[in-house]
């Protein structure tokens, strides 16, 4: 779950308060990072620094390595894509 970040305490607090008893809740705010790479070069612009993404599909993920660091993409199309 991604959160937004001005609003990311309340939201960790809203999850925990609702949901704590059910799942675990693990805050990852202090070692992960979000880029929304946007509009509808987006995938070819990625393309360039991690070959094959252009094949992920709407709603889907994958993991790959930027420039010796892994990380996760996905393609939501809610950003102009």
């Amino acid at each position: 779950l991604v959160v937004n970040a001005a609003c990311k305490e309340q939201d960790l607090a809203h999850l925990q308060k609702h949901l704590g008893e059910q799942c675990e809740i693990e805050s990852l705010f202090e070692s992960r990072a979000l880029l929304a790479l946007q509009g509808p070069a987006a995938a070819a612009v990625l393309g360039r620094l991690a070959p094959g993404v252009q094949a992920i599909t709407f709603m889907q993920f994958a993991r790959v390595n930027l420039q010796g660091v892994a990380c996760y993409v996905s393609r939501s199309g809610y950003t102009g894509e």
